[in-house]
C-alpha cells in the first residue's frame, strides 16, 4: 500500500516538474519571440530614418549591449551611404522610453541632419558593448512605409516613438510656417490639409496601425501639447493652434 502511494506521489512530483519545465520553456520562447519582434521594430525605425537622409544606403549591426531592447542603452551601426566616401559610424541611443535617436560619430544627431541644423549629439563615454554583432549582413534603409505594423500598445509605442514623432513634428513645423494649424492622417497613412473643397497631400506616413490602436496615438499626441482626435470619417484629426 505504502509502495503504490509512494509511487504515486512520486510520479505527480515528476509530472508536476515537467509542467513547470514546459511552462518556464514557453515563456522564454514568448519572451525571445517578443524581443525579436521589437528589435525588428527598432531596424526598421532605423532603415526608414536613414532613407529620409541617405536614400539607398545599407546598414548593419556593429555591436549592441544584451538585452538592448529590453534594457534600451546605446548601440552601434555602420552606414554605407556613399560608394565614393567611407562608411559611417553612428550610435543608436535608446532610451527607457522606447525613443530613439541616432548619433553620427556621436556629435551630429540625425534627425536634426534631415532638417538642415547643427547640433551638439550625446556623447557616448561609457558605452558597455558587452554584445558584439560579428557578421552581419548590410540592410537596405528603406522608407517607413516598410516598417511593421504595430499589433499591440507596446509595439504602437515604439512605432510613435520610432517613425511617426520626428516626422510629425517637422511637417507641423512646415506646415505653421505656411500659416497652417491642423491636418489629417486618413487609414492610408496619408496626410492631407483642407482648404474648402481643395485637399493637399502633405505627407505619409505609411501603413498606419489598425483603428482600434488609434485612442492610443491620439493619448500621446495630446501628451506632446497637440489636439489630436479620431473622426468619423475614419482619419486622426491633428491641430496646434
Amino acid at each position: 500500500m505504502w509502495i503504490i502511494v509512494g509511487t504515486i506521489s512520486i510520479v505527480a512530483v515528476i509530472a508536476v516538474s515537467l509542467v513547470s519545465v514546459f511552462i518556464l520553456k514557453m515563456k522564454r520562447r514568448r519572451a525571445r519571440k517578443k524581443e525579436e519582434l521589437a528589435l525588428q521594430g527598432i531596424s526598421a525605425g532605423i532603415s526608414a530614418r536613414l532613407h529620409a537622409v541617405y536614400p539607398g544606403s545599407e546598414w548593419r549591426w556593429v555591436c549592441r549591449p544584451k538585452n538592448f531592447v529590453t534594457n534600451k542603452g546605446i548601440a552601434r551601426i555602420e552606414v554605407s551611404h556613399n560608394p565614393n566616401e567611407n562608411n559611417l559610424l553612428m550610435d543608436v541611443c535608446l532610451n527607457i522610453n522606447g525613443f530613439m535617436a541616432l548619433h553620427v560619430l556621436n556629435v551630429v544627431d540625425l534627425a536634426q541632419m534631415a532638417a538642415d541644423t547643427e547640433a551638439v549629439g550625446m556623447a557616448a563615454t561609457s558605452m558597455d558593448f558587452s554584445f558584439l554583432v560579428d557578421g552581419d549582413e548590410f540592410i537596405s534603409s528603406v522608407s517607413p512605409t516598410s516598417s511593421p505594423k504595430p499589433h499591440d500598445k507596446e509595439t504602437l509605442t515604439s512605432w510613435y516613438n520610432i517613425v511617426l514623432i520626428d516626422k510629425l513634428t517637422a511637417l507641423i513645423d512646415d506646415l505653421h510656417a505656411k500659416g497652417e494649424v491642423c491636418f489629417f492622417i486618413g487609414q492610408d497613412g496619408r496626410a492631407y490639409v483642407e482648404n474648402d473643397d481643395d485637399v493637399s497631400i502633405v505627407s505619409e506616413f505609411g501603413e498606419m496601425p489598425d483603428m482600434s490602436l488609434w485612442e492610443f496615438i491620439t493619448e500621446k499626441l495630446s501628451e506632446a501639447g497637440l489636439l489630436a482626435e479620431t473622426q468619423k470619417d475614419n482619419c486622426i484629426f491633428i491641430s496646434w493652434a
